[in-house]
């Protein structure tokens, strides 16, 4: 059961087709850093680094305020609140400074299975296949992880090196 994200107001038209985010029962987050699932350009910084979370307990999604601005529902003049939540319904109007979205969630009525077991299934299944190729870096055969005592030892035999060296120049004649 996907929530759908889509951009309605003016910042449409210049964020082209990334207009629209999808969020899974993972859920993700939304603000002007490029760490997040949905980075949003806001050259004014009104957007928080990190503004906005979704998240989803079984079947319900929920939209947490992260940002020092404010998060705005369904028109509300007062924002969620830093560190609040409130559940989404399809929809809903959401407001991020002056970015505003509408809700659309999406239930997928081929999934029978229980409330329980929905998110986990939904999640593998848009896991995409890993087609990378693995690279042994080294043969396991006779390789052991280095221990304490292998580091103690490298240092002494470094540093009784170092002390030999420095015995052999002192007694090399001028």
């Amino acid at each position: 059961m996907p929530l759908r994200l889509k951009i309605v107001s003016h910042h449409k038209n210049s964020v082209g087709e990334n207009h629209t985010r999808e969020f899974i029962g993972c859920g993700g987050t939304i603000g002007r850093s490029l760490a997040n699932d949905w980075a949003l350009p806001d050259a004014r910084r009104y957007l928080s680094a990190r503004h906005a979370m979704i998240d989803c307990k079984g079947t319900i999604f929920y939209l947490f305020d992260t940002s020092r601005n404010g998060v705005f529902l369904n028109g509300s003049a007062l924002p969620i609140g830093k560190g609040s939540s409130k559940k989404l319904k399809d929809g809903d109007l959401i407001r991020m400074a002056d970015y505003e979205f509408l809700v659309r969630i999406t239930i997928d009525k081929r999934l029978t299975l229980s409330e329980g077991m929905r998110d986990s299934v939904v999640r593998a299944q848009l896991v995409e296949e890993d087609t990378s190729k693995e690279i042994p870096m080294l043969a396991e055969d006779g390789v052991s992880e280095p221990t304490l005592d292998d580091v103690i030892d490298v240092a002494k035999s470094a540093d009784n090196r170092g002390s030999a060296n420095n015995t052999h120049r002192q007694n090399r004649p001028r």
